[in-house]
């Protein structure tokens, strides 16, 4: 009878195991970042849907457990109260209101940014480049210093007179737009077009150069490169300036 003797599998050396726990240290360190960054949202979340008596009296994590504590949930009285109070007029047509003008003030930007920074990219005509820098110094302009011409000039235009001759020329006819939703609109576009002209074309600018001279070579016009071509090569960019500028407009209290 002879006996079978098995080797012990070998043992990763020490420097390895080290460098192995070192490179798996950063994303521990950043799930505990969520978790940490995560957990108070979370609570909240679960505490819109418990009495105001459950809140006082336990914690939100008791939520999970039976009903042996005596509180009702899930309830959605919270939500009843704040969105469709009849004394406070309810915040659900506030939100409605600001969704709308958030939402379409980050698509009109998109829109015309687009089409402008593929412009500046690839697109030559005379004083590209001097239109171009004049469009990025607009960011260096604050809000605060140009939004009330700017509002004046929607609710009564701009109207200038010609010196010597005495004659007006009109360079932004009369809209009567004080107190409205488009004025709103048209104010977020003009102050969040220059960043977005700047953001688009950088990353326009840098798409490869042979695709666009193959489509050239096909026989494509611009507006079919910029629509199959450069819109689907930038969503990544697109998206990115949506978010932004979507939170940007959302949390906006003076305009």
């Amino acid at each position: 009878m002879t006996a079978v003797s098995t080797a012990a599998a070998p043992r990763r050396p020490l420097g390895r195991r080290i460098y192995g726990l070192l490179r798996a240290l950063p994303t521990w360190v950043l799930w505990m970042l969520v978790v940490v960054w995560t957990l108070p949202t979370f609570g909240l979340f679960v505490s819109s849907f418990r009495t105001r008596d459950a809140q006082r009296t336990s914690g939100w994590w008791l939520a999970f457990q039976d009903n042996a504590s005596g509180f009702e949930f899930p309830t959605l009285i919270n939500y009843q109260d704040v969105l469709g109070a009849e004394a406070t007029g309810g915040l659900g047509p506030a939100l409605l209101n600001s969704a709308s003008i958030a939402i379409v003030s980050t698509v009109i930007p998109i829109a015309i940014a687009a089409f402008a920074a593929y412009a500046f990219a690839w697109i030559e005509f005379k004083g590209r480049e001097w239109l171009f820098i004049a469009t990025v110094a607009l960011l260096a302009v604050p809000t605060q210093t140009s939004l009330i011409p700017l509002l004046q000039a929607y609710a009564s235009g701009v109207h200038w007179t010609i010196p010597f001759i005495e004659k007006t020329m009109t360079i932004v006819p009369d809209a009567n737009l004080a107190g409205t939703i488009p004025a709103v609109w048209l104010t977020h576009t003009g102050f969040a077009l220059p960043f977005a002209i700047f953001l688009l074309h950088n990353y326009i600018a840098g798409l490869p150069k042979d695709i666009f001279e193959s489509a050239y070579i096909d026989g494509a016009d611009h507006f079919k490169i910029f629509w199959k071509l450069v819109v689907p090569l930038s969503l990544p960019v697109l998206a990115a300036f949506a978010i932004f500028q979507f939170l940007w407009t959302w949390n906006d209290y003076l305009i």
